[in-house]
């Protein structure tokens, strides 16, 4: 943020009107008592802190709320604070020494307030810098410069947990909201970054959010930004038979010193732009390569940026945990497949990887396609601007208009070529674009043969459960007197059967003699 004077009172105004709020929702419970059959009750607590100028604690209070939803005539609620009161009604509570407390809450919500003492789980500092250079608060009274203000939290409250077998630790989640007063007559041009500027003319309220911890807890810091010493390695067999590898040289856009100064490699060069993803290659490689064959890409980053691409999920790859040094390979076959048992020794891979239904190459020929329409725009701006020069120009300055008629010669020719390229790049989209329609239905087809698979599955298993509830209930639900008949039957005509093949094989041959 920019100011136009420091007043002398700097120091004090920041301490005074500097205030960090930590809002965090909880489900703590709250005993109801009076009426039966009480559902449990709930409380809501919001702490708020009055900070110094350096970000140590000042003053902290606490407001709770006591959610009475079952209308009950009390409610206890426990608490440390000092100097509690209530804040929004008439209704009084009684404190034991053991800290609990018992409300007379007539069947409303209670709203308390009060001061803690107690270390805060998130702490914070604020760091000053005047015209780039930090500065203690009190030596800033009376200068007048470009000013910068950082708040840093620390969250200090976390908890291990296991996940899928794993240790984790997580930090509590909390919300701070950090707000600041300044007034339009010493501070203008205010920029904030996590937040926003109010303003109602006289004073700026200046309003951040932070979530600390998020970031460790959900390992989001490797997606902050693009790691500047990225390693690209070319592995390739060339003609001979023999093995070779070239290290890429980083060469960023916008370090350019000269014009596309990156798409203009040594013979035995390679150059890696990692604003693009493009590799560039030298005469001498590029000959090498076509010439052999086996080309690996090697491709190491150790920070992602948003939205980048999730290697894991294209490429074969390994992750390193820079904490833990644990090791995690992705595509190699089968690591991804989620297999589901769905029948007696019969599996099911129910998932498809995104490396099998979505072809990157769109993404690519889109940018392509936006390079060349902005590079358009910027040619025929150029054209327009000499255009117009050369209307401005003098008729008598022949030189001058000789080369701005040949600079224009020159743009419309490069306008020319740009819209041929651009017009092949469209015709190579379409049929980009159709071939990863393809490979999507492709995908699909899979999927749903595999959902059918499970469907008759499912309707196997379904008349497999009905026939054995059917054979279940005829014997589960037998008539007994039917049956008892039923079984003397069956005994009765086992028995005669044992006695006439008693009597035949008692015979001799000499009983048919």
């Amino acid at each position: 943020m920019r100011n136009k004077r420091f007043v002398k009172h700097t120091s004090r105004a920041f301490a005074i009107l500097m205030s960090a709020m930590m809002a965090v929702g909880i489900a703590m419970p709250v005993n109801a008592a009076g009426k039966k059959d009480s559902k449990k009750e709930d409380k809501t607590e919001t702490v708020y802190v009055n900070a110094n100028a350096d970000g140590s604690v000042d003053k902290i209070t606490v407001s709770d709320w006591l959610k009475n939803h079952s209308s009950s005539d009390t409610l206890e609620d426990f608490s440390n604070l000092e100097n509690i009161k209530n804040v929004k009604g008439d209704e009084t509570f009684t404190q034991n020494a053991d800290g609990s407390i018992v409300w007379d809450s007539k069947g409303n919500d209670i709203y308390y307030q009060g001061e803690s003492n107690e270390e805060l789980p998130v702490t914070m500092k604020v760091t000053y810098y005047l015209d780039g250079q930090q500065m203690d608060p009190k030596d800033m009274a009376g200068k007048s410069g470009e000013v910068k203000i950082r708040f840093d939290y620390y969250n200090n409250s976390n908890e291990t947990v296991k996940v899928k077998g794993k240790n984790y630790n997580i930090k509590t989640p909390f919300t701070m909201v950090t707000g600041m007063i300044l007034s339009s007559d010493v501070f203008s041009n205010i920029e904030v970054t996590n937040g926003k500027v109010i303003s109602d003319g006289d004073k700026n309220v200046v309003v951040g959010l932070a979530f600390p911890g998020l970031k460790s807890s959900l390992n989001l810091a490797s997606y902050d930004k693009l790691d500047d010493n990225q390693t690209v390695k070319l592995t390739y067999t060339d003609s001979t038979g023999t093995q070779q590898t070239v290290t890429a040289i980083t060469k960023s856009v916008a370090a350019d010193t000269k014009y596309n100064e990156h798409l203009h490699p040594g013979a035995d060069e390679v150059y890696f732009v990692p604003e693009t993803g493009e590799l560039v290659f030298g005469d001498d490689v590029y000959d090498s390569i076509r010439a052999g064959k086996d080309l690996s890409v090697d491709y190491k980053k150790t920070e992602f940026a948003a939205k980048d691409v999730r290697p894991e999920h294209y490429f074969n790859c390994t992750a390193v945990d820079n904490t833990t040094g644990e090791v995690s390979n992705y595509r190699t076959a089968g690591t991804q497949n989620m297999m589901y048992q769905i029948n007696f020794s019969q599996t099911l891979v129910v998932n498809t990887e995104g490396c099998d239904s979505i072809n990157l190459a769109v993404g690519r020929t889109i940018s392509d396609i936006t390079n060349i329409c902005n590079d358009l725009d910027v040619m025929e701006a150029n054209l327009k601007s000499v255009e117009k020069r050369i209307n401005d120009c003098d008729e008598n300055d022949k030189t001058t208009l000789a080369n701005l008629n040949e600079l224009k010669s020159q743009i419309e020719t490069e306008i020319q070529l740009q819209k041929t390229v651009l017009g092949k790049t469209l015709g190579s989209a379409i049929t980009t674009c159709q071939s990863a329609k393809d490979e999507l239905n492709v995908a699909l087809a899979d999927h749903g043969s595999r959902y059918n698979r499970m469907s008759m599955t499912k309707s196997k298993l379904e008349q497999q459960q009905n026939d054995t509830k059917e054979a279940k209930s005829d014997n589960e639900d037998a008539d007994l007197g039917e049956a008892y008949v039923n079984f003397s039957e069956a005994d009765l005509l086992y028995q005669a059967t044992l006695n006439a093949t008693s009597k035949i094989l008692g015979q001799s041959l000499l009983n048919f003699i």
